[in-house]
């Protein structure tokens, strides 16, 4: 009798720890030939967005031509890595798809989606994806001259995927960590980098900075050190100033 008791205590203890039938994993792997099925883009200009900002807000859309009733799509952001809220149900409203970060929630977070829910419990079809939170703050760059009248443009903390840079208002330049551009020598240029360029929060800095006309090397002197035991040629040193 004993025996027969444990062994279905034990058979309840595996039933209990497996889905119940039809019900999906949470969260659930995104579909064969579409990794992301919903995406977050900036509420501003509907470019989508790798890395979300303090205080700009977003807006979450669905992938791959998937449509769900707004009555029956949920979205909700949770601190941390693949986060999941508890029970696999989100406790925002239905229907809401805009978010705006705050600073409580600088670091990493995870996006919840969970469509066409069947009960509270969160039986429904629920995806993820994660992303990092940052406090905006305009770009920290260093500009170096080079020759032929090039500048190296070096981005001192990279927080953000793309830059772009404009010389004296021209048009901008997309790079990533750092890009070289054309100056004319000796004439003061200005260097407009902008981080993330696309959002509607945009974070830019600028400096003036002057690539030096190029000066060719110039002999300071010839100096005769000794002649050869034989009378023959003297040694001689040459010394060059070099250009600044």
């Amino acid at each position: 009798m004993k025996i027969s008791f444990l062994f279905l205590g034990l058979l309840l203890a595996l039933l209990g720890g497996l889905p119940a039938s039809g019900q999906n994993a949470c969260p659930t792997p995104p579909p064969a030939g579409c990794p992301q099925p919903f995406r977050v883009v900036d509420a501003g200009t509907g470019q989508e967005v790798t890395v979300l900002q303090v205080g700009c807000p977003v807006r979450f859309e669905q992938n791959c031509g998937r449509v769900t009733a707004p009555t029956l799509l949920y979205y909700q952001v949770l601190k941390g890595t693949n986060t999941i809220p508890v029970n696999c149900f989100p406790t925002t409203t239905a229907g809401v798809t805009t978010y705006t970060p705050t600073l409580a929630d600088v670091g990493p977070v995870t996006v919840f989606e969970l469509s066409n829910p069947t009960t509270s419990t969160g039986s429904g079809v629920a995806y993820i994806r994660n992303y990092t939170v940052i406090n905006p703050t305009p770009p920290t760059f260093i500009v170096d001259a080079c020759t032929n009248g090039v500048a190296a443009i070096s981005i001192v903390n990279p927080a953000y995927p793309s830059y772009s840079v404009q010389v004296n208002g021209g048009l901008p330049q997309s790079f990533t960590r750092s890009v070289q551009v054309g100056v004319t020598p000796g004439v003061a240029a200005t260097f407009l980098v902008t981080a993330n360029p696309g959002s509607s929060c945009p974070q830019s800095a600028s400096q003036t900075f002057t690539v030096p006309v190029p000066q060719p090397a110039v002999l300071a002197s010839v100096t005769r050190q000794a002649t050869t035991p034989s009378g023959g040629p003297a040694i001689l040193e040459f010394t060059q100033e070099q250009p600044e």
